[in-house]
């Protein structure tokens, strides 16, 4: 018999809480340091570039500050090419309806 795993399983109320939830599952350990897979399953793309005031390379592996720069910084279409960029998301599929 096999054992049953645990999933992980976060609920956030805005897209671009996604960028602290995958960051928090690293350095937690539940998410793969490279070769992730993103299945985006949305009406919308959610790969606007991000307008940084500040750079992504000066974030602190700090789960406060990037929690604090997600808010700052990102916005609900335009989280996911920083993750990819930080190599936390390293493969990208869209699936849309239309």
């Amino acid at each position: 018999m096999t054992e049953a795993l645990a999933v992980p399983l976060f609920i956030v109320g805005e897209h671009h809480e996604a960028f602290f939830i995958w960051n928090y599952g690293y350095f937690k350990g539940f998410i793969n340091p490279c070769g992730n897979t993103l299945l985006h399953v949305d009406s919308h793309d959610d790969m606007v570039i991000a307008l940084l005031d500040s750079s992504i390379d000066e974030l602190e592996d700090d789960l406060s500050s990037i929690y604090a720069y997600g808010y700052r910084e990102l916005g609900i279409a335009s989280f996911i090419i920083p993750a990819i960029y930080k190599g936390i998301i390293n493969n990208y599929t869209y699936l849309c309806r239309y």
